[in-house]
C-alpha cells in the first residue's frame, strides 16, 4: 500500500514541477533561494507526507490514510510517552536500501536554559592544534587533509603506470 502512495506522490510531484510550480521553482534557483528543481525518481529515497487530515494518532499507534491496521514501527524514544504526543505531520519514507521510517513533527515548548556559572570559555581555532582552549587544553589536529593526500599521491602513481589502451588498467 505505501509503495503504491509512494508512486502517487511522486507522479503528483513531477506534474506539479513540470506543470504548476516550473517557473516559481527555476526563479527560486536562479535568485539562489534554492536549489535546482528535480523529478523524483522511482530509484531513489521514496518518501510521503500526511498532514494531520492524512493520518490518527490514537494512544501511540498509527493509522495512515486507507489502511485499515495501525503501522507498526520501533519507537527510538524510550523515555517519551507515546500517548501524550500530538503529532502535526507524519512522514513515511524508504531509502534505496530498502530500510523503512517513520518520522513525526511534534510541538514542544522551549527547554529551560541552564544556570549561568559565572565562568567564561575561550576557544581558539588553529592549524597545528585543532583547537585550544582558554585554560590551555590542546586538542589535537586530526590530519584529515594529510592522509587524503597521501591516498591521492598513491592512487596517481598506480595510475601513472598504467598503459593506455582499452578500459581497464593493464599494468606493465
Amino acid at each position: 500500500m505505501l509503495n503504491r502512495t509512494f508512486g502517487c506522490v511522486r507522479v503528483v510531484w513531477n506534474q506539479t514541477l513540470a506543470i504548476r510550480h516550473q517557473q516559481a521553482a527555476y526563479a527560486a534557483f536562479f535568485a539562489k533561494r534554492a536549489r535546482y528543481p528535480r523529478f523524483k525518481s522511482r530509484n531513489g529515497r521514496q518518501s510521503a507526507e500526511y498532514t494531520r487530515s492524512g493520518f490518527r494518532w490514537r494512544d501511540g499507534r498509527l493509522f495512515l490514510a486507507k489502511m485499515d491496521a495501525p503501522l507498526a514501527f520501533t519507537w527510538s524514544w524510550p523515555d517519551t510517552d507515546l500517548a501524550a504526543i500530538d503529532p502535526t505531520t507524519v512522514t513515511v519514507s524508504r531509502d534505496p536500501c530498502g530500510r523503512w521510517y517513520v518520522s513525526l513533527a511534534v510541538e514542544v515548548p522551549d527547554p529551560e536554559p541552564l544556570p549561568a556559572t559565572g565562568r567564561v570559555t575561550g576557544v581558539d581555532l588553529g592549524i597545528t592544534d585543532f583547537a585550544v582552549t582558554s585554560d590551555g587544553q590542546r586538542i589535537a589536529n586530526p590530519r584529515h587533509l594529510e592522509r587524503r593526500a597521501r591516498n591521492l599521491a598513491r592512487y596517481q602513481r598506480r595510475t601513472a603506470r598504467c598503459r593506455p589502451g582499452p578500459p581497464g588498467c593493464s599494468r606493465p
